[in-house]
């Protein structure tokens, strides 16, 4: 597991870089993202959450600084908020779910 998480790791950080580019791209990225944090989750029970919070932060800055269309400022006009907000919930729920998982494995007796 512990290759696991590295690989997931660095995962996360390659798939900002396709995040800057416009269109459909991006976006893919963004999904991509978003399933190497749910395989992450799976190495919390092994490793603890070292590499769940790397990756976290990866998709975080690739979702709100990096991504093309979703990005926080400077977005893709047609962008509507709609649209940004479903996906800014979902990497939340992910990321809480995750910390939740951490917490619960560190304070096991």
């Amino acid at each position: 597991m512990k290759y696991l998480g590295w690989c997931l790791a660095s995962l996360s950080l390659l798939l900002v870089l396709p995040s800057v580019v416009p269109g459909a791209m991006s976006l893919l990225a963004f999904y991509f993202s978003l399933f190497t944090l749910i395989l992450c989750i799976k190495t919390i029970k092994t490793q603890g959450g070292k590499f769940f919070k790397i990756t976290m932060a990866f998709t975080g800055i690739g979702l709100f600084i990096c991504n093309d269309y979703l990005r926080v400022y400077g977005a893709y006009e047609k962008a509507t908020w709609v649209e940004k907000l479903s996906l800014y919930t979902i990497y939340l729920a992910l990321s809480l779910f995750g910390l939740y998982k951490i917490r619960q494995h560190t304070t096991k007796p």
